[in-house]
């Protein structure tokens, strides 16, 4: 008894043993006069945030070379801020799941509806620049496509969506025509995964006999990821068609997705003329 309360006054832990002259004491298992430390706690490990930042910037044209651009991508590549932008996308696209946005279908194609009046100049986001080929293999930019006027700007990621699409188009062209100078179209063919992106490059002819002629120039086809600027225009689901309509300094103004109702089709071309008298009013402003 003596050996053991010699042990206990040592602090030893529960765990140990002593010699204690000829005896070997192990204290007592569940004796609790000697106050343990808890041991530290292991942190979880936690995924990178998934706040993503996004900038409001104007569109610019590349006109840097193939080295240029070869050496700001790797610069790109190499910077810690745009390292740890790319793991938040990352952790994010792992958490989800790869048929969310046809789950997302569950519900209908129509998330919304579009609104009848226009998002503010100073609060509207900018439309970037998409540089690509369109049905006249003819390598554009798109500024130089709605630059100078108020446009409608299609974004087609699917078969599905190229219906959702053409509900918007087709009442554009009937009011506005494809050739209008004050009024411009673009509609944007993107495909995001390189493997579907070759078999459409291998149905262009097909696509150029299926579209009319007069929207060759129009008609931009895109082989790249835009993820970030899917989250810059709130376009939340890839499988559905979207249009916005854009205004003559590139800010998106109003946009809409899914098949286009009766009242989209009113605000849409309603709200159009109404960009376009501004769009004018500025033109004479300037000639004064």
């Amino acid at each position: 008894m003596y050996a053991l309360t010699q042990a206990f006054k040592l602090g030893l832990p529960r765990s140990s043993t002593v010699l204690i002259g000829s005896l070997r004491v192990i204290p007592a298992r569940y004796y609790s006069a000697v106050p343990q430390e808890n041991p530290p706690k292991k942190k979880k490990r936690e995924l990178p945030g998934t706040e993503v930042q996004i900038v409001n910037e104007p569109p610019k044209i590349d006109t840097r070379t193939w080295f240029e651009r070869l050496k700001d991508n790797c610069n790109e590549y190499l910077d810690y801020d745009k390292h740890l932008q790319r793991r938040r996308l990352l952790a994010e696209k792992i958490t989800e799941s790869y048929w969310k946005d046809f789950i997302d279908l569950n519900t209908g194609s129509k998330k919304y509806e579009a609104p009848n009046k226009l998002v503010k100049a100073e609060k509207a986001m900018y439309m970037p620049n998409f540089r690509g080929k369109n049905l006249a293999k003819q390598r554009v930019d798109s500024m130089t496509l709605i630059g100078g006027k108020t446009s409608l700007v299609t974004f087609c990621f699917t078969r599905f969506g190229e219906a959702h699409v053409s509900s918007y188009v087709e009442p554009w062209l009937k009011e506005f025509g494809a050739k209008n100078p004050n009024m411009g179209l673009l509609e944007m063919n993107i495909q995001e995964n390189p493997l579907k992106g070759l078999i459409l490059r291998v149905s262009q002819p097909n696509l150029r006999r299926l579209i009319p002629k007069e929207r060759h120039e129009t008609y931009v086809m895109y082989y790249k990821d835009i993820e970030m600027i899917r989250r810059r225009l709130s376009i939340s689901n890839a499988v559905l068609g979207w249009s916005f309509l854009v205004d003559s300094n590139h800010k998106v103004r109003w946009s809409a997705h899914g098949i286009a109702t009766p009242a989209e089709i009113d605000a849409l071309l309603s709200l159009a003329k109404e960009l376009d008298k501004e769009n004018k009013h500025k033109k004479s402003v300037k000639k004064l």
